[in-house]
């Protein structure tokens, strides 16, 4: 460990030194794809997902510890909350890094031991300690909970704690479900792999996880399945893994234990996860992600050109097989939500215009537009450091809006110019519609309508009628977006067209194509942000 110096108040863990009263503490995301505000309000949740690395070192802290999460994306922290604690504990991504500093710092001037872990302040600790922090732990929960705990019975001083071991996942315990409320997320998480074989130069998975994926065991993510239902989690579950089919044999035990679990529960959970564009390439695991009851994708295309895909080493990628591998997972039900990055070193100019151009080929209704931004402890921060191109002083990934945190290889001018271009442009109303549409009219229909269609009978699982609370909050989803899109929109008359075009060809997709047009209601949003920068919150 790296000492630091000493802290403002000493910490102690109660009478008999294995008591402590925990506060954890989740910053708030900034305004972007994953915030979701008009989402959120029209359903009337909190935030989309829960602090689930949070949950997890909870489960690994001593079970007489008293542990509370304050989630400030739910708002803010409590007085009570802050005098309870005698430890606090906040995590984040470098997203949120703006928010880590300020719980820092108001913990500091309260005088409270302060943990700070996770994805930002792992890859940038001496930042977190110069802040006021007392211990940085880097790494896996699974293997630094422990030193910290020792270092804490100790009486250290604080530190940097550093575990580079790759904990085996079958000891990761069940994270702590129990200390948030169900009904303030739109959808729950859950973490079945960690790692992945890819070694993207933007990406800081490799440097977090490894490039050696390790999975949890089919029990376990069914034990994690069975809480979360008897906690009466609502029905999307989003399985936050970086690379979900980085393995084939360990996803595909996976996927066969949930498709049995969510039968035999009358399939309470859809999923959603994160792939390679690989997937396309392997109809076999489409076919084991839709019968599992899978929804949705979302894949890291990146950029149009070979030699930007090529700089970053994104070879998974390759060339010209996007389109194909689009049109297999469509037509074999699922929803690819395509991300794309501007600002990647050996684009051309005029990138926006032909992500534009692959996405309208595709109809893929919901992709997801990125400025490039350069992460502490990425092969891609290191070499821009070294070529005296990185830029500092300015925020790293603090929301859709920031600048460039580096000098690209082409006028910045440029990349912000095709980036708003691009936004305008696909996210016009009447085209993201139109896009939507066509996405989900050549992609087959549901099993169960299938079979009915060819008049067998059906082998799969009984629809169960979800609880009347989920019932309601989707009733009310559904009446905002007719509000918005049928009622007020300009698009209002293509929008009943197309609604009804869809339960004449295409009923058992209306629900996943009505689920794509109410994303509209928050991309059409950014859009109008990055237009009119003055309309920004």
């Amino acid at each position: 460990m790296e000492p630091r110096r000493s802290r403002t108040k000493s910490f102690s863990l109660g009478p008999d030194h294995n008591t402590a009263r925990v506060l954890m503490v989740c910053p708030e995301f900034p305004y972007s794809f994953w915030s979701m505000p008009n989402g959120r309000k029209a359903t009337g949740y909190k935030a989309i997902l829960p602090p689930l690395g949070l949950l997890t070192v909870a489960a690994l802290l001593p079970s007489r510890w008293e542990v509370s999460v304050a989630d400030q994306n739910l708002g803010p922290i409590r007085e009570s909350d802050w005098e309870a604690a005698d430890l606090v504990m906040v995590s984040g991504m470098n997203a949120q890094s703006r928010g880590i500093l300020q719980v820092i710092s108001e913990a500091r001037r309260r005088g409270k031991t302060l943990v700070a872990g996770g994805p930002y302040p792992s890859s940038s600790p001496e930042e977190v300690i110069q802040a006021g922090c007392d211990f940085v732990v880097c790494g896996e929960g699974e293997t630094t909970v422990p030193l910290l705990i020792d270092l804490l019975r100790e009486g250290s001083e604080g530190g940097v704690i550093r575990s580079r071991s790759r904990p085996d996942l079958s000891t990761s315990p069940i994270p702590r479900f129990d200390l948030i409320r169900m009904r303030d997320y739109m959808y729950m998480a859950i973490q079945t792999s960690r790692g992945c074989p890819f070694s993207c130069e933007f990406c800081n998975v490799v440097a977090l996880f490894g490039n050696s994926i390790r999975y949890k065991g089919p029990g376990q993510v069914a034990a994690e399945l069975e809480l979360l239902h008897r906690l009466g989690a609502p029905r999307p579950v989003f399985i936050c893994d970086d690379n979900f089919i980085g393995d084939r044999r360990p996803a595909k035990s996976i996927l066969k234990a949930v498709t049995d679990w969510n039968r035999s529960h009358g399939e309470p959970f859809g999923f959603i996860t994160q792939t390679s564009a690989r997937l396309g390439a392997d109809v076999e695991m489409i076919d084991l992600l839709t019968a599992a009851n899978f929804g949705q994708v979302l894949v890291g295309v990146e950029s149009p050109d070979d030699e930007a895909l090529s700089r970053a080493s994104k070879r998974q990628n390759l060339p010209g097989q996007f389109l194909n591998w689009m049109e297999t997972i469509c037509r074999n039900g699922l929803t690819v939500f395509p991300s794309f990055i501007l600002g990647m070193d050996g684009e051309k100019k005029g990138v926006g215009k032909r992500i534009c151009e692959l996405v309208e080929k595709s109809a893929a209704p919901v992709p997801v537009l990125n400025l490039l931004h350069a992460a502490p402890g990425t092969r891609l921060w290191g070499r821009l450091e070294g070529e005296g191109r990185l830029l500092k002083e300015i925020p790293v990934e603090e929301e859709i809006f920031s600048p460039l945190n580096f000098l690209p290889d082409r006028p910045q001018e440029d990349v912000i110019s095709e980036f708003k271009a691009a936004w305008e442009y696909l996210y016009e109303p009447s085209r993201f519609l139109a896009r939507a549409y066509r996405y989900y009219l050549r992609m087959r229909p549901t099993r169960r309508a299938m079979a009915r269609r060819k008049r067998e009978k059906y082998d799969g699982p009984r629809e169960m009628r979800p609880p009347m609370r989920q019932r309601l909050t989707e009733l009310r989803a559904f009446l905002s977006m007719i509000w918005k899109q049928g009622v007020f929109a300009a698009t209002r008359i293509q929008f009943w067209s197309q609604m009804l075009g869809m339960m004449r060809k295409n009923p058992s997709r209306l629900r996943q194509y009505m689920d794509a047009c109410a994303f509209g209601e928050d991309m059409f949003q950014i859009r109008r942000m990055l237009i009119n920068p003055s309309r920004r919150r």
